[in-house]
């Protein structure tokens, strides 16, 4: 007989548990993006340094608090978003630059940017795609004409030399 994880769960309950496990994900993310949002607005607000500097803490204290004194998965999930935010916070306002490029977390100028590029064309490339789209469809009614009059060539031929 196989041993049992104590940390694993077998693969029914895995599956029995994926569609709330996906919603309480999917909670979580979209908390931790509203209070990273409202964070984003409030802080710059705070003009005392060490006032804004709690926020942080503060958030992370909040989302424990939630996930702890809630027995709705799907509300404790937000608290969860709320406190993974108030970490991202602390992490900002806490470590120090070199530290941050050092572990992965600065602005290093090798880093992915996945802001829309301002510079970028974009009623051109679709006047452009639209064009090759359009070329395409011609070359493929060339095709297909000159395949029915092959075929109709055929087709007459054969009913030509039926007749005789």
């Amino acid at each position: 007989m196989a041993r049992k994880s104590k940390i694993l769960r077998n693969f029914k309950e895995v599956k029995k548990n994926a569609v709330p496990v996906v919603i309480n994900t999917a909670i979580t993310g979209v908390s931790y993006l509203g209070a990273k949002a409202a964070t984003n607005k409030l802080a710059p607000k705070i003009e005392n340094e060490n006032l804004r500097k709690i926020v942080g803490p503060a958030k992370i204290i909040v989302g424990m608090a939630i996930e702890a004194f809630v027995e709705q998965p799907n509300i404790a999930a937000i608290g969860r978003g709320i406190s993974v935010s108030g970490f991202d916070t602390s992490a900002s306002d806490f470590i120090p630059e070199e530290m941050k490029e050092k572990i992965g977390l600065g602005n290093a100028d090798n880093a992915i940017d996945a802001s829309p590029d301002d510079e970028f064309n974009w009623e051109k490339a679709a006047r452009e795609a639209e064009e090759e789209m359009q070329e395409s469809e011609g070359s493929e009614e060339e095709e297909r004409s000159e395949e029915e009059g092959v075929n109709g060539l055929d087709n007459d031929d054969f009913a030509a030399k039926a007749v005789v």
